[in-house]
Formats: structure tokens, C-alpha cells, sequence
């Protein structure tokens, strides 16, 4: 079946996942798009995708709040939207002695992503001992760890 022009009011080209999310505002603020991927829906969006949503932590060591902010907003509404898609999975960060980062850092960081996450329907993080963390990952190595966080 080939598509006729005069149905759509917007040509998306890719539907990687920038093409994907254009294409849904667009039927979502009524509009009828096409859209076209030379392959499958996501299928080189990436070789390696990890299948996490998160809520951009990471951005935070690059000073990118703007970024991280959108990335908790985003992850709230795909829990929101998507509950059959999307579940909360708890994430751990252990501390080894010599590591890149210094635990002051690390609480520092986590503290200002639970700031940024406020009123979020995921809870903020939690410190560990080393007890407790290896409790909760029974596998990971103890020598030189200092704790976590949740």
C-alpha cells in the first residue's frame, strides 16, 4: 500500500527514537504524520542500547542541569504514560577506596539529583554500609569497599 500525500500533514524521516517521539506529538496535537524508516521502527537507533530510561544522573558531572531536569521530567511521564513498558529498577553505586570519585563527591552529586527530582514519584536515594551493600549484591567484590548508595 503506498501512502498518499494528501492524508498526512507531516513526513517523518527516521524512526529512530527522536523520529518515534516527533511523530507521536504530532498525532497527539492532531495531526496526521507519516512516518518512514528505511529499515525497522528503532532499528539503528542503537547497537548497544542498554534499554534504560533514566533520569540523566549522569549529565550532572558535565554541570548540565537543564539536561538532567528534562531527562527526570521525561522519565516521569513515561512512567506515567507507559506503566506496561516502563518499571522502576533499583540502581546501586558502590564506593571503593581510590576511586575516581570521592565519597563527598558522589553525596554531594546525589543530593542535588534528588533536589532536581522533587515531587517525582520515585523515591530519592539511600546510603549503604559496606554490610548492607553487600547484603543487597551478594556478588560484588568487598575488598576495598567503602559502601554505596541505592
Amino acid at each position: 500500500m503506498s501512502p498518499k500525500a494528501d492524508r498526512y500533514d507531516l513526513v517523518v524521516i527516521g524512526a529512530g527514537i527522536n523520529g518515534a517521539a516527533i511523530a507521536r506529538e504530532a498525532a497527539l496535537a492532531g495531526l496526521a504524520p507519516l512516518l518512514l524508516d528505511q529499515h525497522d521502527v528503532g532499528g539503528a537507533t542503537s547497537a548497544a542500547s542498554t534499554r534504560l530510561i533514566h533520569g540523566g544522573l549522569r549529565y550532572l558531572e558535565h554541570g548540565e542541569l537543564t539536561l538532567v531536569r528534562e531527562s527526570l521530567l521525561e522519565r516521569e511521564r513515561l512512567l506515567e504514560l507507559a506503566p506496561h513498558l516502563v518499571r522502576p529498577l533499583e540502581m546501586y553505586l558502590p564506593l571503593y577506596r581510590g576511586g575516581a570519585r570521592k565519597p563527598w563527591q558522589i553525596r554531594i552529586g546525589l543530593w542535588l539529583y534528588d533536589a532536581l527530582s522533587r515531587g517525582k514519584s520515585l523515591p530519592g536515594h539511600r546510603w549503604l554500609d559496606r554490610e548492607a551493600l553487600l547484603r543487597a549484591l551478594p556478588g560484588l567484590d568487598g575488598a576495598q569497599l567503602r559502601g554505596g548508595a541505592r
